[in-house]
């Protein structure tokens, strides 16, 4: 039996020393360390440049919370467990891509 370890971020210095706190826990439990980054509601914005548009959207900043926190732990923790995609969806795959140094 797998055991998994998740943890809410959201850029904030309490998440991170969550985040922080849950990687050692994980390593220690031999576990999965997923993080969940969640947002209230979709919002899109787009802007128009010459003739280029860009649009960002909460769920981009959600992944790019994630991702952030996830090399960060990377750089803290040793040594840290990969186990797996599980179920856990994109925004934490993505994560544990870039706890691995593999890219997003």
């Amino acid at each position: 039996m797998s055991s998994i370890v998740i943890v809410g971020v959201d850029g904030s210095p309490t998440a991170e020393a969550a985040a922080s706190r849950a990687g050692v826990l994980a390593q220690a439990l031999g576990a999965e360390l997923q993080l969940a980054c969640a947002f209230e509601k979709l919002e899109i914005e787009r802007i128009d440049v010459g003739t280029e548009e860009f649009f960002f959207s909460s769920v981009e900043d959600a992944k790019t919370t994630a991702e952030t926190v996830a090399r960060s732990l990377k750089a803290e923790l040793p040594r840290p467990q990969d186990r797996g995609q599980g179920g856990a969806g994109q925004t934490c795959r993505r994560a544990r891509r870039a706890r691995r140094g593999d890219g997003g």
